[in-house]
């Protein structure tokens, strides 16, 4: 076996194991952060126009699960528009345990039935706070439910990461290569 054909039998191998840690790490939990405003959220993404059956639903609801290191208030912002535009309400809530948090208020509202939102989530007092898992469901009449998760606003996607340590390992077994 020639030399380059180690280097890149090597490179393979790394390549492997990086897309395995990548696809096959646990849920990292997300620190809410505190804030006064919206502007403030951690915004999570809700895109339904791609499900079976699709939007207009009859009922929507997010469900939030969380863990406080202590008892926190919160308050869940919801927008009809992705990325946290167009603010339609608010809402606190607290929290002192690990729990799942169910924000059922999206049910009736206009923004929330096209299947297309956002949701954010502040910290108002105590805490810390984090977030482990974010899911939507929505409902037309007797037809299963639909649900999909939440993706975090500005946080890139395990393809994009597997991109870059792709890029990566090929810069360094470039230099390697040179070296």
């Amino acid at each position: 076996m020639t030399p380059a054909q180690k280097a890149l039998r090597r490179l393979y191998k790394l390549l492997v194991a990086a897309a395995i840690v990548i696809f096959a790490s646990p849920v990292i939990a997300l620190p809410v952060p505190a804030g006064p405003t919206p502007a403030y959220d951690l915004i999570f993404n809700f895109d339904f126009t791609g499900a079976s059956p699709g939007p207009p639903y009859d009922e929507v609801a997010v469900l939030f699960d969380l863990t406080p290191s202590n008892p926190a208030t919160f308050t869940f912002d919801r927008f009809d528009g992705l990325n946290g535009v167009d603010l339609i309400n608010s809402i606190t809530n607290t929290v002192s345990a690990p729990a799942s948090v169910i924000d059922t208020g999206g049910r009736l509202l206009v923004g929330f039935r096209d299947g297309i939102f956002s949701v954010g989530i502040r910290l108002d007092s105590g805490g810390p706070l984090e977030v482990t898992n974010v899911l939507a469901s929505a409902l037309i009449g007797t037809q299963p439910e639909v649900v999909i998760p939440g993706v975090p606003a500005g946080v890139p996607e395990p393809g994009t990461l597997a991109l870059l340590g792709l890029g990566l390992a090929g810069l360094a077994a470039a230099r390697r290569r040179k070296g």
